[in-house]
């Protein structure tokens, strides 16, 4: 898999959840943290 860059658009958010309105499809993985070091296109190892 390899890591992309993409505006969202953000909804209502709370502690531990956020409202994704636009710019992500349902079931697509996302990266919620240590993302500041990764560049465009870069493969990545998906991980739980």
């Amino acid at each position: 898999d390899v890591a992309e860059r993409r505006s969202i658009s953000i909804g209502s958010s709370s502690v531990d959840r956020v409202e994704i309105l636009s710019g992500l499809a349902e079931g697509e993985t996302i990266i919620v943290s240590g993302y500041d070091n990764f560049r465009e296109y870069e493969r990545v190892l998906l991980t739980d």
